[in-house]
């Protein structure tokens, strides 16, 4: 009774998502769907810390958002296929942290340091060069 009144008072409208649906969120009910699945799979009746629940948790997300969305290219250029972590986070959730070489001495670094250190200040100076050759133009 209150969650109708408080609705009401509100204007809270209700939106359910019908299942197996894509143009209506279906796919994201089938990512949960798929995600309980397996959770009740795997864990059982087990009691788990907090620690080892949120390390689980972040291992099935992980799994979850490098699912393909798109099919495998034949171009042999192309190297990557479209998963949902790359909408999320602009590269794999499972690919290596880079490390941070902007703080670290130039005679400190090995020559593939150099240029990754490189590669990243140009990536960097980028937008502010596209945006100069924009006004120039």
């Amino acid at each position: 009774m209150f969650v109708n009144r408080f609705a009401n008072e509100h204007r809270l409208k209700w939106h359910f998502i019908p299942p197996i649906t894509p143009h209506f969120s279906g796919l994201w009910e089938s990512y949960v769907k798929f995600f309980n699945h397996h959770f009740k799979r795997v864990v059982g009746d087990s009691l788990f810390t907090f620690e080892q629940l949120n390390t689980f948790i972040i291992k099935v997300e992980d799994i979850l958002n490098s699912r393909l969305i798109t099919s495998v290219s034949s171009d042999p250029y192309d190297l990557l296929a479209l998963i949902p972590a790359h909408c999320l986070i602009g590269k794999s959730i499972t690919s290596l942290p880079e490390d941070n070489l902007l703080s670290v001495p130039d005679n400190r670094l090995s020559t593939w340091q150099h240029i990754l250190k490189a590669a990243r200040l140009l990536s960097a100076m980028e937008p502010t060069v596209s945006k100069r050759t924009a006004e120039t133009f």
